[in-house]
């Protein structure tokens, strides 16, 4: 109680008034507080949806209407070509993922980082339902042409 004596003396105030400026001076220290703690919270969840959403992409539209086009291509390609032999995802390149009919450049490099963020090996091929372009139907063929091991 010493120091409020002192303070007020030097400053000239009363020392209901020291008293009156500590306590702001302490509200305003606390919410700054908050305030930083609540940006770094929301700064950690951006980096936690950014590194979830890595395998999902933002590509712009151009480049989903190019891979939409390749894979309708891709499709008629392989109901002609009959089957092909069985490729393991836990392994597989991005060029061996980009050779298949289904998948393209952008696809393959999305189910890479999918694979990745997985932890570098799937259990099951209806994992990759997770990642953005693989529909049921699109999974259903891609069944003839992937496994897992």
């Amino acid at each position: 109680m010493k120091w409020l004596n002192q303070v007020s003396t030097r400053l000239g105030l009363l020392r209901a008034e020291v008293v009156v400026l500590c306590a702001v001076m302490l509200f305003f220290l606390t919410g700054v507080a908050l305030k930083l703690t609540a940006g770094y919270r929301e700064r950690s969840e951006l980096i936690e949806k950014a590194q979830a959403e890595l395998f999902i992409g933002a590509e712009s539209d151009s480049l989903l209407a190019a891979e939409e086009q390749r894979y309708e291509q891709s499709l008629a390609e392989s109901q002609k070509a009959g089957s092909a032999r069985r490729l393991n995802f836990n392994v597989a390149t991005a060029e061996q993922l980009e050779a298949l009919p289904e998948i393209g450049a952008v696809l393959a490099d999305r189910l890479i980082r999918f694979r990745h963020y997985k932890g570098g090996k799937l259990r099951s091929l209806d994992e990759l339902l997770e990642v953005k372009g693989i529909t049921p139907e699109r999974l259903s063929v891609l069944k003839t042409y992937l496994t897992v091991e």
